[in-house]
């Protein structure tokens, strides 16, 4: 998906692939086989990217993609609790509750199918 090579609608939603191919394109190549070299030596690396099915050569990639989810999440976070002191006079605390609360209930929202593109797709609405 990143690349481009996943099928349609999915080849269409291009922002986080797009962003990791820029982020990730100045990474040199011995960089790269570093990263994958470690990975590879590491025993619980090497299961976690097994367990997730992860091509170990992709791992500059796979980084890149979860810094900017995790962003994403920070984002949707902050304009949650922005949204709710927007609306309601309420203490600080509350409002930050209440974002917390809002990324915990996403999870709920995965049990079907959940995309790389998802996250980011959240912060931007």
């Amino acid at each position: 998906m990143i690349y481009g090579k996943a099928s349609k609608p999915f080849v269409y939603r291009v922002l986080l692939p797009a962003a990791v191919r820029v982020l990730s394109a100045p990474v040199p190549q011995t960089l790269r086989n570093t990263i994958s070299n470690t990975i590879e030596d590491n025993i619980s690396l090497n299961k976690l990217f097994i367990k997730l099915k992860w091509e170990k050569e992709l791992a500059v990639e796979y980084s890149f993609a979860m810094l900017i989810m995790f962003l994403s999440l920070w984002g949707f976070s902050i304009a949650v609790r922005y949204l709710f002191t927007l609306f309601y006079n309420a203490s600080s605390w509350l409002a930050d509750s209440v974002s917390v609360l809002a990324l915990l209930g996403l999870p709920t929202m995965f049990q079907y199918t959940s995309f790389i593109y998802d996250f980011p797709l959240l912060f931007l609405y």
